[in-house]
């Protein structure tokens, strides 16, 4: 029996962050990992309009649409989704914020390798159980 790979979708508008992360995940992970890559937040809110993600990292301090917007929107399809925000910023109250509405983890920019693998590796495994563990009508809530 084969896993079905994780869906992961990445947000930043600074594409050498995509990149990296890119690089980071097919190295480590190959191909258990479905990836999709944004630059732009309103494309990753139709991502997640149009499939399901299991883990959205996005940063918060983005043009257009925020990291606050599309985590919000993000939750309101699937409260499934594993949330890790990506910040420059020191934690704030912006960060009590995020955590209010569903962020799972906060890590700040310059990516530490090792951390991103680990808070994967972990919510690789959350999302599972949580997706074993709960009706298919529960983890859309928006539908």
């Amino acid at each position: 029996m084969t896993s079905t790979p994780t869906k992961i979708l990445l947000v930043d508008d600074d594409p050498s962050i995509l990149a990296l992360l890119r690089r980071i995940f097919e190295s480590y992970f190959q191909d258990s990992l479905f990836l999709t890559c944004c630059s732009e937040p309103k494309e990753a809110a139709i991502v997640c309009n149009s499939s399901e993600v299991d883990i959205l990292f996005t940063d918060l301090d983005m043009p257009g649409l925020n990291g606050f917007n599309l985590l919000k929107q993000v939750k309101a399809k699937n409260i499934l989704t594993q949330v890790v925000i990506l910040s420059a910023q020191p934690p704030s109250n912006a960060l009590h914020s995020a955590f209010a509405l569903g962020v799972n983890d906060y890590l700040t920019k310059p990516i530490v390798r090792d951390e991103l693998i680990d808070v994967t590796r972990y919510l690789i495994g959350q999302s599972k159980r949580w997706r074993q563990c709960l009706s298919p009508d529960l983890a859309s809530s928006g539908n």
